[in-house]
């Protein structure tokens, strides 16, 4: 699959005369993905608008070329999620949105309502990474993966409470070339 992983820019008080907010840090949780997925053969490119500048048509063609987006939501990015995802959703209105992160470790199910993405994790993402992939495929149950909320037509579903990762040993090192 081909994932496009997304760190959005942070709120219009923290950026400047450009939306930059000068990648104070890289998006080690995005980038642990990356490594997980690539791991698993899957092709991943990431934008990070906290360290690069926000570009509309940059964002479109990537979209565009991917199958799956992953996005961190922090509860300070929520109003840029909300509109990145509106924007993903005008172009590509049937690709999945993955949202994930600290907000939505706190408020899973208002995440999801808030931003409208098809599906939010509650907690540690690596290791439910094959679990989604087959629920993408249809080949699992959304409300089988512990941790995880989606939208139904019947509204928002949800699996087991999230699991604790033991080992954290286990997770290789972020795919800080991307």
């Amino acid at each position: 699959m081909r994932f496009l992983l997304i760190y959005p820019p942070p709120e219009s008080f923290f950026i400047r005369s450009a939306h930059i907010f000068y990648g104070l840090s890289p998006p080690l949780g995005l980038l642990y993905v990356a490594t997980m997925l690539q791991n698993d053969g899957d092709s991943v490119q990431v934008l990070d608008f906290s360290a690069e500048s926000y570009d509309e048509q940059k964002l479109i063609t990537a979209v565009q070329q991917a199958d799956v987006i992953g996005m961190s939501v922090l509860s300070s990015s929520l109003t840029e999620v909300k509109k990145l995802i509106q924007l993903i959703k005008q172009h590509e209105p049937d690709l999945p949105v993955i949202i994930g992160g600290p907000h939505c470790t706190l408020l899973p199910e208002k995440s999801l309502e808030e931003t409208e993405a098809t599906i939010g994790v509650q907690g540690d993402c690596e290791t439910l990474l094959t679990d989604l992939k087959k629920a993408l495929n249809n080949e699992k149950d959304f409300s089988e993966i512990p941790g995880v909320f989606h939208q139904s037509i019947h509204g928002i579903k949800h699996g087991p409470a999230p699991q604790l990762m033991k080992d954290l040993d286990i997770i290789p090192f972020p795919a800080r070339q991307l």
